[in-house]
């Protein structure tokens, strides 16, 4: 059922594309092939992606209500394009390179209607080979965490209750329960909350606005909830594929942003430290064996000290880096 069988749907679908065609015409099959009992709209909002995705949308999704942007305008900016638009009792965020999985978009919303103190649910979020993405049920970022992250101590200790707790890869959970934040990739939000909280944050181009949401959402006494028996698949890094050695300081950009905006200067500088080391040490270590190895073997520490030396640079600079 779409909203031009119901006037006002239950759900708007919000999805941000950028360069993106292939994965967006299998998100939007799956959102029409597997959505039944639910009245719901599909607003796509499309970050100047030059590569036939428009026309494509045009042409095969002609229920779709697409809005171009003359620019890549980033995640947040876009996204609130399409919420000013959308008419739904709840918005379901979601990333242009994820699969939603039978009765996902329904389950969610019968949930949320049976909590009304429930502002965010976030489903379950599955790699392609089945395994749990950690960033659908994470807790807020530390300088804990992040040291943890930095030195590669979580890889080590993955189901320390501490030093794993970021991730939380040991966890779970088989039924519905509360968490602290939920992922942009895909989470449901209520519309009283929505209204209650603002708009997503514009501070940073990408990667801020979930940590940020959840955060303000917690401030204003709403609940996140995680709720498993609803799935999606998430590929991951699809729209950013071609400037992945930039996506960490993206990440860190808006991570550095977060704790400045709700832990002072002093925490944001902090970070900013301990990544500018870190980042340093990776170059001492990747720029030896990217000379060293030869053909596939070095793929990898050539990409590293590609992606370390953007993020070093991001921490020298503050500067967000940008996409091209």
């Amino acid at each position: 059922m779409t909203t031009n069988e119901q006037r006002s749907p239950d759900v708007s679908i919000c999805i941000v594309t950028w360069r993106t065609k292939e994965q967006i015409a299998a998100c939007l099959e799956s959102i029409f092939e597997t959505i039944q009992g639910v009245g719901f709209e599909v607003l796509v909002v499309d970050n100047a992606s030059g590569d036939g995705t428009v026309e494509m949308i045009k042409d095969a999704f002609p229920q779709v209500r697409l809005l171009v942007n003359a620019e890549n305008l980033g995640f947040p900016r876009a996204a609130n394009r399409g919420i000013e638009e959308a008419g739904g009792r709840y918005l379901l965020l979601l990333n242009p390179d994820t699969l939603v999985g039978p009765k996902a978009v329904e389950d969610l919303v019968r949930f949320m209607d049976g909590f009304a103190d429930v502002g965010v649910t976030s489903p379950t979020i599955r790699n392609p080979i089945g395994t749990v993405q950690p960033e659908c049920r994470r807790t807020f970022p530390t300088l804990a965490t992040e040291f943890f992250e930095l030195t590669g101590l979580y890889r080590l200790f993955p189901n320390h209750p501490v030093i794993g707790q970021w991730r939380r890869t040991s966890w779970r959970p088989q039924a519905p329960c509360e968490i602290e934040l939920a992922s942009g990739a895909g989470m449901m939000i209520r519309r009283e909350a929505m209204e209650a909280v603002g708009p997503l944050s514009e501070e940073a181009f990408m990667f801020l606005e979930d940590l940020d949401y959840c955060y303000r959402m917690r401030q204003k006494g709403w609940k996140i909830y995680f709720y498993p028996d609803a799935e999606i698949i998430h590929q991951g890094q699809q729209s950013t594929r071609h400037v992945l050695p930039r996506i960490r300081a993206l990440s860190y950009d808006a991570r550095y942003k977060f704790f400045r905006m709700y832990h002072g200067v002093g925490s944001a500088t902090l970070l900013r430290l301990m990544v500018v080391f870190a980042m340093a040490a990776r170059l001492l270590l990747y720029a030896p064996l990217s000379i060293l190895f030869r053909g596939p073997r070095s793929i990898r520490p050539r990409f590293s000290l590609q992606e370390s030396w953007h993020t070093l640079c991001w921490g020298i600079t503050l500067k967000e880096p940008e996409l091209a």
